[in-house]
């Protein structure tokens, strides 16, 4: 719950933001980021491991598939996308979320 009340306020303050870029010519967007290996989701698994009497990796797994997702993202995932997002061909994208995910995400934006 926690984590959806601060997406719906990030999306809320990125489209507050937004307006404010209009008059400076400046794009905002919000990059919604899924599951994504990164310290603290190894972090998060291994306790989760231990806690269950698992490996890290069945945690993964099991991970994966409650996502309905073939794989983890990987920070060079997020990263091309915001790379993508400062280009000249994303120009035309301001003041909405981008998801990330691989498809886990059930709802729109």
């Amino acid at each position: 719950m926690v984590g959806g009340a601060v997406n719906a306020a990030l999306a809320n303050f990125t489209k507050a933001l937004g307006e404010k870029g209009l008059n400076d010519d400046v794009n905002v967007t919000w990059i919604h980021p899924g599951l994504t290996v990164t310290e603290r989701l190894e972090t998060i698994f291994a306790d989760r491991a231990e806690q269950q009497g698992k490996t890290a990796e069945q945690v993964e797994k099991e991970a994966v598939a409650a996502e309905g997702i073939r794989r983890l993202g990987r920070p060079e995932d997020v990263a091309e996308l915001a790379a993508y997002l400062c280009s000249p061909p994303a120009r035309h994208i301001h003041s909405t979320g981008i998801v990330i995910d691989g498809g886990g995400a059930k709802g729109y934006y």
